[in-house]
């Protein structure tokens, strides 16, 4: 997926603008690149097709007729590309629902960026 010699790049997918604005902020302060931020679930799904992605920061309740969940879905299977969840819900029933979609990574809202951070990391060790 990636090499060694240029960084992570990640799609985010938020509709709140001020969040999509931050986390895009703290990715790139550590170094990943975020090649593009999506507010919808059509919008991401045509987006990834065209910019291939190496991850995706997903919302999990976002615009659009599906939700973040379906939308990582159809990604993984149309372009192979892996979804990290973030969720300000976080009940038995859509934590199993996410984990049903094989994320790389599931984080609570408002994010904790050290356990972002360690998962990302981790993921793209995994992936070198």
């Amino acid at each position: 997926m990636t090499g060694t010699d240029r960084p992570l790049r990640v799609m985010i997918v938020e509709d709140e603008g001020v969040i999509s604005l931050s986390l895009k902020e703290i990715l790139e302060a550590w170094g990943y690149g975020v090649c593009s931020i999506a507010s919808s679930a059509e919008d991401a799904v045509g987006i990834a097709e065209k910019e291939a992605p190496d991850l995706v920061l997903m919302d999990v309740k976002i615009r659009g007729k599906q939700d973040g969940i379906e939308t990582a879905r159809i990604m993984r299977e149309r372009f192979g590309t892996p979804s990290i969840f973030m969720s300000g819900y976080m009940d038995e029933g859509i934590i199993g629902e996410m984990q049903k979609a094989k994320p790389a990574g599931i984080v609570s809202k408002p994010v904790d960026f050290d356990e972002l951070q360690e998962i990302m990391e981790k993921f793209h060790r995994e992936i070198k």
